[in-house]
């Protein structure tokens, strides 16, 4: 009976553990959305809805997001320039990197990691660490500003698939009022 039981225990604790798989990440990107109000469009990861209201693709499983903004008369290396270390540490935002990157159809922009402590509003009071995600993008007079946001726990599964997300972006001549 000892056995028996031991041996349900361990099948048991072997399927709750291999059933944590992380390699079950979001991997395709859906077809391009032109983001309502903007001149931007993007892929977005399959999964991710469309918002007009945030402006940009909710998944609510897993409470992450990818929120689009436009900024006119303003290059994206302006945009860039007071995001360094020392303006985001009164924020309890902590810049992980940054990087100078060239976009699938060929712009440039500046890529960058956070790391941010949210607070909690509920009985448990323990706080929550997102990572952040941003791409400015664009020309001299117009900047593409992408915000995506994911609780750090889930960097395995969501990180590669957001970033490729956001590299997708493409500055369109004209803006849509609503999506494609």
């Amino acid at each position: 009976m000892i056995k028996f039981s031991l041996s349900i225990l361990i099948i048991f604790c072997y399927s709750v553990v291999f059933s944590q798989d992380t390699s079950q990440t979001i991997k395709k990107l859906e077809p391009r959305t032109q983001v309502a109000g903007t001149h931007f469009s993007i892929q977005p990861p399959e999964h991710f809805n469309y918002s007009e209201k945030l402006n940009g693709f909710i998944h609510p499983g897993s409470a992450s997001s990818i929120v689009i903004t436009e900024a006119e008369n303003i290059s994206w290396i302006q945009a860039c320039q007071d995001l360094t270390p020392e303006n985001l540490t009164g924020q309890n935002v902590s810049l992980i990197s940054m990087e100078d990157i060239q976009l699938k159809n060929g712009m440039k922009g500046r890529f960058y990691v956070m790391r941010l402590i949210v607070a909690s509003n509920d009985s448990t009071k323990q706080n929550m660490e997102f990572e952040r995600l941003m791409l400015f993008t664009g020309d001299y007079h117009r900047t593409g500003w992408l915000n995506a946001n994911y609780p750090s726990l889930l960097k395995p599964v969501l990180y590669d698939i957001l970033r490729e997300s956001m590299l997708s972006v493409e500055m369109n001549e004209s803006t849509n009022q609503s999506k494609e």
